[in-house]
């Protein structure tokens, strides 16, 4: 297994509570950018299913330069995020603290505050901080 210091959390940009769009669609999206394929470890759909991306011992295709030593986990959506997924990304980002020793949780715009300054739509740290609970204003209603 390849040493993971980051698990750096994303959004897709597609539509907010939209179930239109999937981690097929995450897929497609990346092989027409001429990836090999969904460059996440894992996709956060908007009923809370987690869908597997790359496998944890494959480097992503999410973060440039920082690829080799972390696992990309991608909302879909914008800014808003349904319970489901927030309650998914939340034991998915606690089961991994476990198994992969501790990694440092952080938001895309963190490692690219130019090009990603709104990746993925809301402040990871003061998530974390929070006790991954869902963040006020970043709630999808009902």
């Amino acid at each position: 297994m390849r040493l993971i210091r980051r698990i750096v959390i994303h959004h897709s940009a597609s539509p907010d509570g939209s179930a239109l769009y999937t981690a097929e669609d995450v897929d497609r999206w990346h092989k027409e950018r001429g990836f090999s394929g969904n460059g996440y470890h894992r996709v956060f759909e908007v009923s809370g299913i987690v869908s597997p991306g790359r496998p944890l011992h494959r480097a992503g295709a999410h973060a440039l330069g920082h690829n080799g030593d972390s696992v990309g986990l991608c909302l879909m959506g914008m800014t808003k995020f349904t319970i489901e997924q927030w309650e998914s990304v939340a034991d998915e980002v606690s089961r991994m603290l476990v198994t992969l020793g501790e990694p440092e949780v952080v938001g895309h715009y963190q490692l690219d505050p130019i090009n990603k300054a709104s990746c993925p739509g809301f402040d990871v740290r003061a998530w974390v901080s929070g006790g991954m609970k869902p963040l006020d204003g970043h709630i999808m209603a009902a």
